[in-house]
């Protein structure tokens, strides 16, 4: 960080003394409008896609710049936005760009930024009642009317495709374990389950519920989603 620290001197009972405001803060809150302002003819000079996406030809040059050590002093916004403006946006991703077809996805709209920015600055958390939990909400009662759903059930946002289909498979199994008359601490047949040492979190979660699964010393091949401290020998039904 730049600037003058602020000193226990200079703190009185929680009020914060013009002495200590002599010098700018880089983590001061009063300047968003002038710094978005010189962010955002980057962003639309991007959107143009007047030049070729030469981003990853380009790469050495932008990766010594970026990816560096931890410094001893941070820039302060002056760094930050020279670094967004000259290296950050121009070798961004361009799959909004009219014929890219490399992915199934796409970029935001001009509306969608704006929401983002506005979540980012006043909505960062999901705690406590707040307008931007309410949209969130709303949000999935239109997804539901659109897929006519019924509007008894509940839906969650998830962070992508994978995540959204184990979900999707760890709710169908709990309603299908449900019709037969099993709550989420019974099951119809005990679970086996022999790892090296303790339950492997993702078992944990993904059963049927707590309770379900018996547990025995062993060893087994590599769990890959909860890394090699946890192994599975097997699953015995």
């Amino acid at each position: 960080m730049t600037g003058t620290p602020v000193g226990f001197a200079t703190i009185n009972k929680g009020q914060i003394t013009s002495g200590a405001l002599q010098d700018p803060d880089p983590a001061e809150l009063g300047q968003l409008t002038p710094t978005v302002e010189q962010v955002l003819p980057t962003i639309e000079q991007l959107w143009r896609y007047a030049d070729r996406d030469d981003a990853a030809g380009r790469r050495p040059g932008w990766l010594a710049r970026l990816d560096v050590g931890l410094p001893e002093a941070g820039g302060g916004i002056e760094a930050v936005v020279a670094d967004l403006t000259q290296v950050v946006i121009p070798n961004g991703s361009r799959i909004s760009e009219p014929g890219w077809s490399g992915f199934i996805t796409t970029g935001p709209t001009t509306s969608a930024v704006a929401a983002w920015l506005a979540a980012a600055a006043a909505g960062g958390q999901r705690y406590a009642v707040q307008a931007f939990n309410t949209l969130e909400r709303v949000a999935l009662d239109w997804v539901a009317q659109l897929c006519g759903i019924p509007a008894a059930w509940q839906g969650v946002f998830s962070s992508g495709g994978s995540t959204a289909n184990l979900v999707a498979l760890g709710a169908a199994r709990q309603q299908a374990f449900e019709r037969r008359g099993y709550g989420p601490g019974s099951t119809p047949r005990s679970r086996r389950i022999t790892p090296s040492s303790g339950l492997p979190p993702c078992l944990g979660w993904a059963g049927p519920g707590p309770g379900t699964f018996a547990v025995t010393p062993g060893g087994g091949s590599m769990c890959r989603r909860c890394g090699p401290r946890w192994h599975k020998a097997s699953v015995m039904a």
